[in-house]
Parts: structure tokens; C-alpha cells; sequence
């Protein structure tokens, strides 16, 4: 059992069981069509995205990746979209998100959150995210801002999963940075988006992916800001959507830093090999 419950298992569980509350609260437990549409949504993406990833395996363009990345990308994007997109849409938004992750990454891994860049390129098929699946009802009395439920979920799940990734300097920098913003900038208190669920759920499982974030403290502060201050710009500014534009900088400058970085130590070994090859001579 422990063997089993890995961070990525765990973070898989909590998916479903956000998925579960999010289609129970839309129309009730006991409504068949919630059900149907909801399934036929997720068998769409999921289905999409195998196609996509087989097809690119048969033409040998990738390598096999574990079933739970595929399926954590997946229950993501259901989770992002409203469930009543026309069908074809998730046809879509499974294949293409799919298809970008598999293409656009390095051999470390991928440039951009998976999630993140699918949601990115589906909107431009005129299709954008409503986050629905991340605050729910019932909403808790939370001084006199409702908490959606989701967050007695995500708050010690996803906090444990990013406790052992250790990343929750990123998470705490992020939130510290996007509240101090949001108040300087909407001047509005910021406790409401803090507490109601999708804050939550956007720091905790979509920016601290761990191939896409730093692993170092010093960098996760920055990072943490750079997506905190500019969750606030693009809610100023309606720029696309604000939390995803501010993922997609970040891992972009993220990986300019580990690109620039890793430029640098090699100049430095091929510096320090002649220099050893001249003392010798």
C-alpha cells in the first residue's frame, strides 16, 4: 500500500475526488445527465489524448511516459472547462494539449506546464476555461468570505504532495506576493479569491509542477513572485487568463534561467580545461 501511494497516486486521488464533488454539486448526486455529459466529457479527453500519444509513439517521435502524468493532465482539463462545451471542444482540448506537451519540451522534460500550454493553445480555437470543477459547493462561512468545500481537500492533500516535493516555498512566495499585489494594485482585499477554492487549487497542483518549477529555495521565491505579481497584471489587465498567463511566464523565464545557467558552467569547465591544459604545457 505505501508502495502504491506515491505523491503522483495521491495527487490522482485527489483529482477524482475533486472531479466527484465538482459533478455532484453542478446539477445533485441523483441526476443522470450531469453524469452522462461529465463522463462523456472526461472518455473525450482522455480518449484524444491516448490517440494523440499512441500516434506519436507508432511513429517513434517520443518515448512511453507513466499513464498518471497523462492522467493527471487529463483530469486537469476536465476540471478547467465548462462541461458544457459543445463535445467536439474536448476532442480538442485533450488531443491538442497532448500533442503540445509531447512536442514543445526539452530532454529534461516539458517547457510548460502541460495543462497550462494546452489551455493556452485551445484558446484559440475560440475555446477558453472556467475553472468550474475548483470551487464548489457547499460554500463554508469562512469569516465573511464563503470557502468552497474543495479547499478541506486541497489544502492537506495537495499540501502534503507539495510538502514532499518541497515546494512550499514557491506555494507560501506565490501567495504572499499575489495578495500584497492584489491589494496595491485592485485595492481590494484579497482574502475572498485566497479562500474560495481556485487560488488553492491553481498554486498547489498546477504551479508547482515539478519539471516545470525550480527546486531551489532562492529560485521558488522568485518564481513564486513573478506568478503572484502577475496573476495580479492579468486580472488588471484581462490578459488571457490571468493564472495561466502568469504560469506560462514563469516557466518561460524559468527555463531562459536553467538554459543561461547551465550556459555558464560549461563555459566555466571549458575555461578551467585549457587553463590545466596550459599549465602542463
Amino acid at each position: 500500500m505505501k508502495k502504491w501511494l506515491t505523491p503522483i497516486r495521491i495527487l490522482l486521488l485527489l483529482l477524482l475526488i475533486l472531479c466527484l464533488g465538482a459533478i455532484i454539486s453542478w446539477k445533485g448526486w441523483d441526476n443522470l445527465e450531469t453524469w452522462i455529459i461529465a463522463s462523456r466529457n472526461i472518455l473525450l479527453i482522455s480518449g484524444a489524448s491516448s490517440l494523440v500519444h499512441y500516434g506519436l509513439l507508432l511513429t517513434k517521435r517520443i518515448k512511453p511516459t507513466r499513464w498518471e502524468h497523462r492522467a493527471i493532465t487529463n483530469l486537469i482539463l476536465f476540471l478547467l472547462f465548462d462541461p458544457l462545451l459543445p463535445w467536439y471542444a474536448f476532442v480538442i482540448i485533450g488531443g491538442v494539449t497532448e500533442l503540445a506537451q509531447r512536442l514543445i519540451r526539452l530532454p529534461t522534460g516539458p517547457v510548460f506546464n502541460p495543462a497550462a500550454l494546452g489551455v493556452l493553445l485551445v484558446s484559440f480555437f475560440g475555446f477558453l476555461p472556467g475553472w468550474w470543477g475548483m470551487s464548489f459547493a457547499p460554500r463554508l462561512d469562512v469569516i465573511e468570505w464563503g470557502m468552497s468545500i474543495s479547499m478541506l481537500f486541497v489544502l492537506p492533500i495537495a499540501g502534503y504532495i507539495v510538502s514532499r516535493y518541497r515546494k512550499l516555498t514557491l506555494a507560501i512566495s506565490a501567495t504572499i506576493f499575489f495578495a500584497i499585489t492584489y491589494l496595491a494594485i485592485l485595492q481590494y482585499n484579497p482574502l475572498f479569491i485566497l479562500l474560495e477554492g481556485t487560488w488553492a487549487f491553481f498554486i498547489l497542483v498546477m504551479a508547482v509542477e515539478p519539471k516545470t518549477s525550480p527546486a531551489m529555495l532562492s529560485r521558488q521565491i522568485m518564481y513564486g513572485a513573478i506568478i503572484g505579481i502577475l496573476a495580479v497584471v492579468g486580472l488588471r489587465f484581462g490578459l488571457f487568463d490571468a493564472f495561466v498567463f502568469a504560469l506560462l511566464v514563469a516557466n518561460g523565464l524559468h527555463q531562459l534561467d536553467r538554459w543561461l545557467t547551465l550556459k555558464r558552467q560549461r563555459a566555466a569547465v571549458v575555461a578551467q580545461t585549457s587553463s590545466e591544459a596550459g599549465a602542463q604545457t
